[in-house]
């Protein structure tokens, strides 16, 4: 038996689904997209921290205990012997004296 506004029964159904529908779709439209894209799923992990030796640094600490050490007698004599040098300084002008 037909309803009684003399429609039929799918239509009505459809009369009403659409206007759901559409306020459905208009509203998954103004939501934020949570996913980035372009991102992978699984983010990798930074490997173990392996320190390696640097060449020029051990070159430089192995540098500066020779710089520090004070010249040998004969060294000063050597270095000091021309007044032009500029490898002597005023500790081995002060040694010299002292030791002879």
């Amino acid at each position: 038996r037909p309803p009684p506004s003399g429609r039929p029964r799918a239509a009505m159904l459809l009369h009403k689904l659409v206007p759901l529908l559409c306020l459905a779709a208009s509203a998954q439209a103004l939501m934020p997209n949570t996913r980035l894209v372009g991102v992978p799923a699984i983010t990798p992990r930074a490997g173990p921290v392996v320190m390696n030796s640097n060449p020029i640094v051990e070159f430089f600490e192995k540098m500066i205990p020779q710089m520090r050490r004070k010249p040998s007698i004969e060294e000063a004599i050597a270095l000091c012997r021309d007044p032009e040098s500029s490898g002597c300084d005023v500790d081995m002008l002060e040694m010299i004296p002292k030791h002879r």
